[in-house]
């Protein structure tokens, strides 16, 4: 026959399954599942930041000017190269960026041009930065056209400006 301790299980395991279920729902719904585009979004975002700082350094100030960049590559010599300049002017800009504190930044570039006479690509670090210690860089790059001739013979030509950036 049929007593009341049959229901009393019942209603006993319908209650356990639910709270096993709420209990595990609580538990995934809380936990944060990072997915390899999460990891990478402050990269993306300094890569941004870096682009943006170069290319507010790239900008003439005047209709026909030069850039503070263009200025700069212009100014090297060929017996040094000073970055002083450009951590400057590149910190400038990055302090303009909203939410970006300069301080936390560091900075190492190099500078590509190809040579006419041989067609060879040749280079030239950027003196004086800082030295990459870990493996959270990102580098970003910026066409810049220079007349110096610390890159070459021809008197007008287009260098490669590659700088890497990373948060200490």
């Amino acid at each position: 026959m049929v007593n009341e301790a049959g229901q009393l299980y019942t209603i006993e395991a319908i209650s356990a399954g639910i709270l096993m279920l709420v209990t595990a729902y609580l538990v995934l719904s809380t936990t944060n599942l990072y997915t390899p585009g999460d990891r990478h979004i402050n990269d993306m975002q300094l890569k941004q930041i870096g682009n943006d700082a170069l290319a507010m350094m790239d900008a003439p100030d005047t209709y026909g000017g030069t850039g503070n960049l263009s200025r700069y590559l212009n100014s090297i010599d060929e017996s040094e190269v000073s970055v002083a300049p450009l951590y400057a002017e590149l910190h400038n800009s990055l302090a303009k960026t909203p939410g970006v504190t300069p301080d936390n930044l560091k900075v190492n570039g190099t500078v590509y041009w190809r040579d006419p006479s041989d067609n060879s690509v040749m280079s030239r670090t950027l003196e004086g930065g800082d030295i990459y210690h870990r493996e959270n860089t990102v580098t970003v790059h910026r066409w810049v056209l220079t007349n110096n001739s610390a890159f070459g013979d021809n008197p007008t030509k287009t260098v490669l400006l590659e700088v890497r950036i990373w948060r200490v």
